[in-house]
């Protein structure tokens, strides 16, 4: 059954679908390290969000390198490694902007405003690892 599903799928909705699960694993990776910091170690929240940015950052790019975009080049990896960082550290901005503003000001639970964020980034560094990071893989879904 999911054999044909598979099959019957157009490229671009498989690229997507490998986009969005690659997205998932990393922000759960985000939310549990998060979690752990804030509830077992007692780091306060948003030192908690930079903690599961760095797990988060390792997990979604091999994942995104490897299997979203399926860019086997290690020669090109430690440049696509540099500018998926600068993506992240634009992403990782907007993270700690709208935990502040969806926590501090709105009064949203942090669980809950971390998986709000990590929604609203995720577009925005769809984008830029598209067009930029990954712009060499016949994978990529749009080319610049």
């Amino acid at each position: 059954m999911f054999q044909r599903l598979r099959d019957t799928l157009h490229p671009r909705i498989k690229f997507l679908l490998r986009y969005g699960i690659s997205g998932v694993m990393g922000g759960v990776t985000q939310l549990v390290a998060v979690y752990v910091a804030v509830e077992i170690f007692h780091v306060w929240y948003m030192d908690g969000v930079v903690i599961g940015f760095i797990f988060a950052l390792t997990v979604s790019f091999v994942l995104q390198k490897f299997w979203t975009f399926r860019e086997p080049s290690k020669e090109r990896a430690k440049g696509q490694f540099a500018w998926y960082s600068l993506v992240a550290l634009g992403v990782l901005w907007g993270n700690i902007f709208f935990m502040h503003l969806f926590v501090e000001r709105f009064g949203i639970w942090y669980l809950w405003a971390q998986a709000l964020t990590i929604f609203i980034v995720a577009l925005g560094s769809f984008l830029l690892n598209n067009f930029i990071t990954f712009r060499h893989s016949e994978h990529a879904i749009f080319r610049g």
